[in-house]
């Protein structure tokens, strides 16, 4: 007789474009469902990766009050006169946002839910066997005050002492999750440095990519943005300060100065996409450095770029460096405390996290197509385990 299947609940915050957003379509597209019925539910039920999801996960309706707290497009015309708390809250939530320090903008968050957002919430009336707060944050703080499950589960997608947030309020929803995951060696090293009296609770699981499955996706279409004559130069994350594509900005302007022909594509989007083409435009760099906004397959553009640049001031455990190494494209990252853990020497590149460092490597490379091809073909021979990773997620989901 089969084991029942165990009841899943994952609670996120949207599917936009993201590494841990595309690192949960890419388990959820490869865990075992004779195992386990999954529910998704999503802050804001939204995002490009929504199509990508398999029809074994069910989408929840996101709870009404949840709806209101967290719609973006709710405009201040409906909010002013109206007697709905939640509105108001959610008015009173987003003038605390944009008010003072824009860098306390994950503290702000822990203090909007404490003092506000989880008081006016409703218990989840939904029961499960296991419920997955899979990034670090308000749904993390959600699935520990609002969800009712045998066992629950907190995700930390980054280096924690990066992610701005005060420990001393998630001291105590550590130690209320049975686990707390997090996506590298290294991230996981810091987060028992940071909470020692968790120590044995922090677990390293690894992204899962398959790279069948990308392989596939990057045949799916030819890129029209590139010129085949040029060197091509690509770059994949959000537009925000973390994925320093200022930086990157910088290394295209003193790369340019040196006449080789080259072309930079820059895929994504976000909050620094009018600061950053006003960096283009300040470095004439129109002809060859582009934002070209976010690609729902960003595949086909690895396939055929010469190098790929990762420009970021931290990272917990990169989805992009993951998947250019599967589909065998040697990057350039800069030198962030967690790195070492996906780049090394025989497929990639090291450097200072300046833009001088980075021009400099983009020169050598283009100098040494040699080596960049050597450093391809030995990527294209690596093995991708995906069952030994998905075998690490049954245990936790089974236990």
């Amino acid at each position: 007789m089969k084991d029942a299947k165990k009841n899943i609940l994952i609670v996120m915050m949207n599917l936009y474009n993201g590494g841990a957003e595309r690192s949960l379509v890419n388990l959820l597209n490869t865990i075992d469902y004779d195992k386990y019925n999954i529910d998704l539910l999503l802050f804001q039920k939204k995002g490009m990766f929504l199509k990508q999801l398999p029809d074994f996960v069910n989408i929840l309706d996101t709870p009404k009050d949840l709806q209101l707290l967290y719609n973006s497009s709710v405009g201040f015309k409906q909010i002013i006169g109206s007697k709905n708390y939640l509105l108001l809250a959610h008015l009173l939530g987003r003038a605390f946002m944009v008010v003072d320090r824009k860098d306390m903008i994950r503290k702000k968050r822990q203090i909007r839910w404490k003092y506000g957002y989880k008081k006016l919430l409703a218990v989840f009336p939904n029961t499960y066997d296991v419920a997955l707060g899979y990034i670090e944050g308000e749904p993390s703080y959600y699935v520990m005050d609002k969800v009712k499950a045998k066992k629950k589960y907190i995700w930390v997608h980054n280096d924690y002492t990066q992610t701005g947030l005060d420990k001393s309020y998630d001291q105590p929803y550590f130690e209320k999750a049975d686990k707390i995951v997090t996506i590298s060696e290294k991230c996981a090293d810091i987060l028992k440095s940071e909470f020692p009296e968790q120590e044995d609770k922090i677990l390293y699981l690894p992204n899962i990519s398959s790279k069948k499955l990308l392989k596939r996706r990057s045949e799916e279409n030819i890129p029209t943005e590139y010129d085949p004559t040029k060197f091509k130069v690509l770059s994949v994350g959000r537009l925000n300060p973390q994925k320093g594509f200022d930086i990157a900005i910088e290394a295209a302007a003193i790369f340019k100065k040196l006449n080789i022909p080259f072309q930079w594509i820059i895929i994504g989007e976000g909050k620094q996409r009018k600061y950053l083409q006003g960096l283009i435009d300040k470095y004439k760099l129109k002809s060859c450095v582009s934002l070209i906004g976010v690609k729902e397959n960003p595949y086909p553009y690895m396939r055929l770029a010469d190098i790929l640049v990762q420009s970021s001031r931290y990272e917990g455990k990169s989805v992009v460096l993951d998947e250019a190494k599967m589909l065998g494209l040697p990057v350039i990252a800069t030198n962030y405390p967690t790195v070492r853990d996906q780049v090394n020497d025989q497929w990639g590149y090291i450097v200072d996290m300046n833009a001088k460092s980075i021009a400099e490597q983009l020169l050598y490379v283009s100098n040494n197509r040699n080596e960049l091809i050597k450093k391809k073909k030995l990527l294209v021979s690596l093995e991708n385990n995906v069952n030994e990773q998905l075998s690490m997620y049954d245990d936790l989901l089974q236990s």
